[in-house]
């Protein structure tokens, strides 16, 4: 569950329209194929530290959203 929702806001950027329920439906559809979980994990969270440690003066606002 936690992947998932980690899943659908990392897509929430480029997608903002995607709702949750298409997330984890794509999520599921990588899984089939053969993906990895973990590799979708490790991708996130290296995009949230390279986030985190951006530059005093250039970082991004986060856009807040209900989930």
């Amino acid at each position: 569950m936690l992947t998932e929702v980690l899943f659908y806001t990392g897509l929430l950027a480029k997608q903002p329209q995607i709702t949750r329920e298409e997330a984890i439906e794509l999520l599921d559809k990588y899984l089939e194929e053969g993906g990895e979980i973990e590799e979708v994990v490790q991708f996130l969270m290296n995009e949230y530290v390279a986030f985190t440690k951006s530059p005093e003066g250039k970082k991004k606002k986060a856009k807040i959203v209900e989930i």
